[in-house]
């Protein structure tokens, strides 16, 4: 999401000693050109977490892919392995291969089953219906992952989760692929609920809630205007795919939150960060994270 994230994701690490995933979306760290996050393609993402480790070597952090796949950022059928093979030589630890837009899945998992690394695979876009796919488990034939990210009934919306966790419907899933699940749209999700995964889910993705963290505590800690960044989210539009109803039915506050995050590279919200003081939204955003990372590990393990 941000420089602020990234660092507060390696100094919970580094902190706790739970071990912690950097995965990025093409939207977000592109292959070969730069993302919106941060400005980084996959070289320099790599360098930059080198970086963090250097500063807390006690973080146990690995560098992934999110949904690498056709009808994702620039990827093709034909040039998936290409991409694959970029992020690979920049260094990264693992690769999300979602294939739910791909003409042909499987073909398209057969281009990277000579690849020597580790995957996480998926081919269903999340409706919040729990279930899995029979082409998935032919591509776990043939990839091998170490990860499978399956419907688990979770889903985001309007900056909260209102899924659902279908507990009985994930350990059949288990069951089934025999490979450890990821839950995605893990956000939001309240501690109460965190402990109906323990023994089916292994891994959870978390990110538009870290956004909404650092955007709600720049604005809180800004103390001054924030009419020029939150004009910059409205004019943006970036909202609109996590919104469930029209955008007037929402505060430009509540669009921001939600979407704030698509524009921390903007000057809009540089000004307003250098108002709130970076490292005092740095602390924030860590206390956030760290406490989130607990809640987590303590519930599934």
């Amino acid at each position: 999401m941000s420089d602020i994230v990234m660092e507060a994701i390696a100094k919970a690490s580094h902190t706790t000693g739970i071990g912690l995933m950097y995965i990025a979306s093409l939207n977000q760290v592109g292959t070969k050109t730069p993302g919106y996050a941060g400005g980084y393609n996959s070289r320099t993402f790599v360098d930059k977490v080198a970086s963090l480790r250097k500063g807390y070597p006690g973080a146990n952090l690995l560098i992934c892919r999110d949904h690498l796949g056709p009808g994702f950022g620039d990827v093709t059928d034909s040039t998936l392995a290409e991409h694959a093979q970029r992020d690979m030589d920049a260094g990264f630890d693992l690769l999300h291969i979602d294939l739910c837009r791909s003409s042909d899945p499987v073909a398209a998992a057969h281009t990277l089953s000579s690849c020597k690394t580790l995957f996480e695979v998926g081919t269903d876009e999340n409706t919040g219906e729990a279930g899995v796919s029979d082409i998935l488990k032919t591509i776990i034939d043939y990839l091998n992952p170490v990860l499978c990210v399956a419907q688990t009934g979770s889903l985001i919306m309007d900056g909260r989760q209102v899924g659902s966790f279908n507990r009985q419907k994930v350990l059949e899933i288990a069951e089934a692929i025999r490979v450890p699940i990821k839950e995605h749209n893990a956000d939001w999700v309240s501690p109460c609920e965190m402990p109906l995964r323990k023994g089916c889910v292994w891994a959870v993705n978390i990110a538009p809630e870290l956004g909404t963290l650092q955007t709600m505590v720049t604005l809180q800690e800004a103390r001054s205007s924030a009419v020029d960044f939150i004009n910059l989210v409205l004019r943006g539009g970036k909202y609109l795919r996590w919104i469930s109803r029209p955008p007037e039915y929402y505060t430009p506050l509540a669009l921001t939150l939600i979407a704030g995050h698509y524009h921390f590279s903007s000057d809009e919200y540089k000004r307003l960060l250098e108002q709130a003081g970076e490292a005092t939204v740095f602390y924030r955003v860590y206390c956030g994270v760290c406490s989130l990372v607990k809640d987590w590990y303590y519930a599934i393990t």
